[in-house]
């Protein structure tokens, strides 16, 4: 029997119950409200949406949204596009989310679903272009995350966000140059010009991490998130949702509470790296994403691949 989905008519709202959870639509605002899906191979799907339960989005924040029908192969897809800046999910994801389990702005629609939520995204879309800010870039974030966590456990240590600093503290896995600079390292939020993500599917060792960047950092100063204090690598899977929402929500706390710097950070950072290994992060950010698609392409080996990876991490 096919699933039917239900209209809930309000003044204000229209609510439209989907399969993956119900999409509430008003004239300012689009309410997403997620539920769990039941079946395999969901986990980062459901740890990301069971997290976030419901994400207020308003129209003023969205650059686009999207429809594609369903085909033979594939079922009919509904994305939200938020403006530049708009959304902290994507912020921190380097502006994009391309894989649909990480972006909250992306649902799969049953065949009977599709009608009517095509009736409401011609209604958003006009809304969109009516706010006349679509192409513009925020400045600052639109969209709260919902529920700010206080820790994240990854697999080399966990970072806990503090009222004003965040503070990371490695464990054993750490690479044993992380643990010697600093087992423990706490850094005041004001110090923190911007925070990013990266899941396994683009990192370019297919270790997926989070990372802090501190304001003043020479352009070159990038330290691989294996050997830098202030990164965190992630576990697989759900794991990296839940560095998502923690980077998301870091991110916005710093974006709405500029303060003055500390200089004492980044100071102590800089000292605790090599300068030679500023001028050399680029090109060895290179070589290892060179190596990374041989070994993809079936060129080297995974044995040969972690050799030279070594090789090029040891003379940072």
């Amino acid at each position: 029997m096919a699933r039917s989905h239900r209209v809930d008519y309000d003044a204000d709202m229209e609510e439209v119950g989907l399969h993956d959870g119900a999409i509430i639509w008003s004239d300012d605002e689009v309410r997403i409200r997620y539920k769990k899906i039941r079946k395999r191979g969901v986990e980062i799907w459901n740890r990301l949406r069971q997290a976030l339960g419901e994400l207020r989005i308003p129209v003023h924040s969205l650059h686009d949204v999207e429809l594609e029908p369903h085909t033979k192969e594939f079922r009919a897809r509904l994305t939200l596009t938020p403006r530049e800046g708009a959304c902290p999910f994507h912020t921190v994801a380097g502006g994009t989310i391309e894989h649909p389990d990480f972006n909250p702005f992306h649902f799969f629609l049953n065949a009977n679903e599709e009608l009517i939520v095509e009736y409401y995204v011609e209604e958003l879309r006009a809304g969109i272009v009516r706010t006349g800010l679509a192409d513009v870039p925020a400045e600052r974030p639109l969209i709260q995350v919902p529920h700010t966590p206080k820790r994240l456990i990854g697999g080399d240590g966990r970072v806990t966000l503090n009222r004003d600093t965040v503070t990371f503290e490695f464990n054993n896995q750490a690479e044993p140059e992380k643990i010697e600079r600093r087992r423990v390292w706490t850094v005041p939020i004001s110090s923190i010009e911007s925070v990013s993500w990266e899941p396994q599917y683009s990192a370019i060792d297919r270790v997926p991490f989070f990372q802090i960047h501190l304001i003043g950092a020479p352009e070159g100063a990038r330290i691989h998130p294996f050997y830098d204090i202030n990164a965190l690598l992630l576990y697989t899977g759900p794991g990296e949702a839940d560095g998502l929402i923690f980077a998301a929500a870091l991110h916005e706390r710093l974006a709405n509470n500029r303060s003055q710097p500390a200089p004492e950070p980044l100071k102590t950072w800089l000292g605790l790296y090599h300068p030679h290994s500023f001028n050399q992060a680029d090109n060895s950010l290179e070589l290892l994403k060179d190596l990374a698609s041989l070994r993809a392409a079936g060129i080297i080996t995974e044995e040969e691949f972690q050799v030279k990876k070594k090789q090029i991490l040891d003379r940072l």
